[in-house]
């Protein structure tokens, strides 16, 4: 491995990004992806960025054969930039936004069973399991934090933001905090790989977190709606909902024990909130419409259509 550190580390103090021997693939929205040989390159040069070598440590630790397996993590100051980097084993890969269309009903089927079980392997690693430091996700935490951020939004609609926060105030006892397991908080189709149809892995742990099981259904759901508002706003046909749609049901047939916790409908109704309250700190950043995030608290924050949507997956 030493010879292949020195050789990568020649080519990014070298001009990397002008390097015809890395090749760079777009299939990240935070880091730039270059392909080298047999090996994914993750780069990133935003300053504290912590969550490529949390990742490294989550996939060193798990060593699941449909996650890529972790080389190094590696950082260093070169003209004053500092440079966060993740080394991975390449799977046998390709999106499945790439393939979806091109599976029959039945190889459809197959590979969202097999999504299914890996999100089951992947979930069942306890907070306890790993030794690395890592913190456990504190929803209260979370809405706290953002409620008191979000105050400098200059579009803050203050009278609906208090009325949620206050609902969090009467709601909060019924957060689960029980267990903590690993969620990969991301599980959307750029993120699962196929090769002939059949699962070949899942990338991209750097936003995962350890929290309730329940918590990988509430970030799937965020990405269905998503997904819906796309269509409604673009008018396009997103291939991706019928994915979504499939991989739910396939939960709710064979994932009984994500559905268990008795107060799922209050926490995943607070879990929405504190999304909103997080979007809207971010009024900043270009991708930021008001509208776009009015509309998501106008579907989902509201407990009887939560009530509703999780009883529409049974």
């Amino acid at each position: 491995m030493n010879w292949f550190l020195q050789k990568l580390k020649s080519l990014l103090i070298n001009n990397w990004f002008n390097n015809n021997e890395l090749k760079q693939i777009n299939e990240s929205f935070n880091n730039s992806v270059y392909s080298y040989w047999d090996f994914f390159i993750k780069i990133n040069t935003k300053p504290d960025w912590l969550f490529l070598e949390y990742e490294y440590n989550i996939l060193k630790s798990i060593e699941n054969r449909f996650a890529p397996k972790s080389l190094f993590y590696w950082d260093f100051i070169h003209d004053d930039i500092r440079y966060y980097i993740l080394v991975l084993q390449k799977l046998d890969w390709r999106n499945i936004d790439y393939e979806w269309n091109n599976l029959s009903n039945n190889e459809k089927g197959s590979l969202i069973k097999d999504i299914v079980t890996i999100v089951k392997q992947i979930n069942s690693y306890k907070h306890e399991d790993f030794d690395f430091e890592r913190k456990k996700y504190d929803l209260a935490q979370n809405i706290e934090y953002n409620y008191k951020l979000m105050q400098t939004n200059p579009l803050l609609d203050k009278f609906k933001t208090d009325n949620l926060y206050k609902d969090f105030m009467n709601l909060k006892e019924h957060i689960n905090n029980s267990n903590c397991y690993l969620i990969h908080n991301d599980l959307w189709y750029k993120n699962i790989l196929a090769n002939d149809w059949k699962l070949s892995g899942i990338i991209d742990f750097e936003i995962s977190i350890f929290a309730p099981k329940e918590f990988e259904l509430f970030k799937i759901l965020h990405h269905r709606i998503s997904a819906q508002n796309y269509i409604e706003n673009w008018w396009v046909d997103y291939t991706e909902i019928e994915f979504m749609e499939m991989l739910l049901k396939e939960i709710s047939v064979n994932y009984e024990e994500i559905y268990q916790y008795s107060n799922i409908v209050e926490e995943f109704y607070l879990y929405n909130v504190n999304t909103y309250f997080q979007r809207l700190t971010r009024y900043n950043e270009d991708w930021y419409r008001q509208g776009e995030v009015e509309n998501f608290c106008d579907k989902i924050c509201d407990l009887d259509r939560c009530r509703d949507l999780l009883n529409s997956l049974k």
